[in-house]
């Protein structure tokens, strides 16, 4: 299925809204539970902004909605050198016409 297509079939078919986000480059994401499948698919990942969604591979929402301080403490992130409010490795991005993930980049 094409990206915008998954995207109208989320936003116009009625899925469920499992949660949203916006990553630390700007792009707001809405979770969906798939409409057809429902919790035995993994959530599907909408680039509001952009119009496409696309599935990833995760189950929940933790993973794709954490920033580094949510993953170690402020203090810990500071003495490594990260920026605690930065995303953390799994959270998604929309690059190209593509979604990665943070670590992917």
């Amino acid at each position: 299925m094409i990206a915008k297509d998954l995207f109208n079939l989320c936003v116009d078919g009625g899925a469920s809204v499992l949660g949203k986000f916006e990553n630390d480059l700007g792009q707001r994401m809405r979770f969906y539970e798939h409409p057809i499948y429902g919790e035995d698919s993994p959530v599907i990942v909408a680039f509001i902004d952009y119009g496409v969604a696309f599935n990833s591979t995760f189950y929940d929402l933790h993973d794709m909605t954490q920033k580094n301080c949510d993953v170690v403490s402020v203090e810990t992130c500071i003495k490594f050198g990260f920026n605690p409010n930065d995303d953390s490795d799994y959270v998604p991005r929309y690059v190209d016409g593509f979604m990665f993930f943070k670590y992917e980049e």
